[in-house]
């Protein structure tokens, strides 16, 4: 079987789940110390790469978008190892590579191998599956929000007891800079 390309995910996530692909731990203080495995904090931070079909639906709602950078609970989560190659042809047979581990490449997080016959460049990466309603907040959506590409509206509505109600939601706005018409 050869090996994942570089946006294969090693399976489909499913329902109300998402997948992320971890932030590395700091390994260096600015100075250039190197801190202890032990020492180094998690940022409870990644890169939203996949998703559920419920999980499509909430992200679509509240404004994120795959290659965002998310935040999460420190307990949210199961880990997995996302092995896939990233450069070169992933489809050939497993022995037309030789893989040597890229020191200076790999982390914590992540260990990069480089094929000594074709050049290719493989990750062994964390990739996280996370509830969708584990996710905190997100760096894209505010870039987004501060550019004019999205707004949040407040739109008010009557509930079936009489009480006026105000619900937020997120309007996408088209490159003339007009609000997007979407279905409910």
């Amino acid at each position: 079987m050869p090996l994942l390309g570089p946006n294969d995910l090693p399976y489909q996530v499913s329902g109300d789940r998402c997948a992320v692909v971890e932030k590395p731990a700091k390994e260096m203080t600015d100075g250039g110390l190197v801190i202890p495995q032990q020492a180094q904090r998690r940022y409870f931070a990644g890169r939203l790469v996949g998703a559920g079909l419920n999980a499509l639906d909430k992200l679509h709602d509240a404004g994120y978008q795959f290659g965002d950078e998310v935040h999460f609970g420190q307990y949210a989560g199961l880990h997995e190892a996302w092995d896939h190659v990233i450069e070169g042809d992933h489809t050939l047979p497993d022995d037309a590579y030789d893989w040597d581990r890229d020191v200076r490449g790999s982390n914590a997080a992540c260990t990069r191998y480089v094929c000594r016959k074709t050049g290719a460049i493989r990750v062994i990466e964390s990739l996280i599956i996370i509830n969708v309603d584990d996710l905190l907040c997100s760096t894209g959506l505010v870039e987004r929000l501060r550019a004019g590409e999205m707004e949040v509206v407040a739109k008010q509505w009557v509930n079936d007891a009489g009480f006026d109600r105000t619900s937020y939601v997120i309007q996408r706005k088209d490159t003339v800079g007009n609000v997007k018409k979407e279905k409910v």
